[in-house]
């Protein structure tokens, strides 16, 4: 994901560079259902798909209020073993729900966003 963000469509992030990128939800079996050695199996599975990944294409994992998103710019990423969610507000993982994202202000560490005036809640 490039910043700034130009526009989303649905799961496609465009930077105003117009580079485009996809954002989805992984989704992965209930480990704590599985034994050791299915577990073991599984992560060996991920690793070697991962190892897979096609080199011209970027893919990033992010942890984001306890679940796992996948951004990249390969339209069609393939990841058999999980399942790959297009998430259609890519936004709202990161920044949950805000009016208006010109008041969002993005560092190279961390992102700051406007406090909601107390006159919301009343």
């Amino acid at each position: 994901m490039n910043f700034p963000i130009y526009e989303t469509n649905e799961n496609e992030i465009i930077s105003i560079k117009g580079d485009a990128s996809y954002f989805y939800q992984i989704t992965t079996p209930d480990l704590s259902q599985l034994t050791d050695i299915e577990t073991e199996s599984l992560y060996g599975i991920i690793e070697s798909e991962m190892r897979n990944f096609k080199e011209e294409y970027f893919y990033k994992i992010y942890y984001l209020s306890d679940n796992l998103y996948l951004n990249t710019n390969d339209p069609v990423p393939t990841l058999t073993s999980l399942r790959l969610t297009p998430e259609n507000n890519p936004l709202k993982p990161w920044f949950g729900v805000v009016e208006n994202f010109e008041d969002v202000e993005l560092f190279d560490e961390y992102f700051r966003r406007p406090i909601l005036p107390i006159t919301k809640f009343l």
